[in-house]
């Protein structure tokens, strides 16, 4: 059924020919898609189930990914020793969802303004190949905000209460209206004591600020443990008075099928983009390397 799926997805063209094997083609409901992405609980079994029935044929790629996670208690009592080190009056609490939006919407705008110059920087990593196509979905689309909308209908369905607080900014004389310094973050409904970051954005500097105030939401909500997935490592060495555990992830593996020209990478990949609608919209760039 899976191997169907890219029948459906994607343009009969960018296809091999569909296995007479297999009966008639499916008809597609909706307009071909470039790419399909899925979050695995079962390892590699998804790149097994290519679109069509010889054995080179490749489905959904796993793209190895990293999880870091904190100690929520054992965390805190380090920093506690230094408490004046992670305070600042510069940082904000986003005590709603309302609150996050702006930040989301701006960040994703200077994404877009952004990925280019980054990925042609190398932040990204060299390029691949002269027509390499980087994606990434955006924190008002894909990353953050559908986990928040998740979240929320999750709780209001239980008549559960809201988060009091859903992330942290700190706004200082060095920022400027193409930097942002901020975070956000959600519970796992499935894993009762576990706080994610779904976005963080910001300066090594500012890092330890942004964990600490993460680290007491999540200890105000009785969570053991806070995880960010693919930190960078400048990040992590920002952070390495307090240092968490980092690790290849081995479950929520995110994997790739891609039906465009030439070769692909993903980017941000931190907490899983929602199955939501939201989602459709991503940052997709095509680079002419020179």
């Amino acid at each position: 059924m899976m191997s169907l799926l890219h029948h459906v997805l994607s343009d009969p063209t960018c296809l091999p020919a569909f296995p007479s094997e297999w009966g008639a083609p499916p008809i597609a409901p909706l307009p071909p898609g470039i790419i399909s992405i899925l979050y695995s609980d079962v390892g590699t079994f998804y790149s097994q189930c290519g679109p069509s029935s010889t054995d080179s044929s490749v489905g959904w790629q796993v793209i190895q990914s990293t999880v870091t996670v904190w100690d929520v208690k054992v965390t805190l009592g380090r920093m506690g020793r230094d408490q004046q080190l992670y305070r600042t009056d510069s940082l904000q609490d986003f005590a709603s969802l309302n609150e996050c939006e702006p930040y989301w919407q701006r960040d994703a705008q200077l994404m877009r303004e952004q990925f280019a110059n980054e990925v042609r920087a190398g932040l990204h990593g060299p390029p691949q190949a002269a027509d390499e196509t980087i994606i990434s979905f955006t924190p008002d689309q894909g990353l953050a905000r559908s986990q928040a909308d998740r979240h929320s209908f999750y709780l209001q369905s239980l008549n559960r209460p809201f988060l009091q607080c859903w992330g942290a900014a700190i706004a200082s004389g060095e920022d400027s209206e193409n930097e942002l310094n901020y975070a956000t973050w959600s519970f796992d409904e499935f894993e009762k004591d576990l706080m994610s970051f779904t976005r963080l954005r910001c300066k090594p500097s500012h890092f330890p600020y942004i964990l600490h105030a993460a680290l007491k939401a999540a200890d105000a909500l009785g969570m053991a443990r806070l995880e960010v997935w693919g930190c960078s490592q400048e990040l992590l060495d920002a952070s390495s008075a307090t240092p968490g555990t980092t690790e290849e992830r081995s479950n929520h593996l995110p994997c790739i099928a891609w039906y465009g020209p030439g070769p692909v990478r993903w980017v941000n990949i931190e907490k899983c983009a929602d199955r939501s609608s939201r989602c459709r919209s991503s940052c997709v760039r095509r680079f002419p390397w020179v």
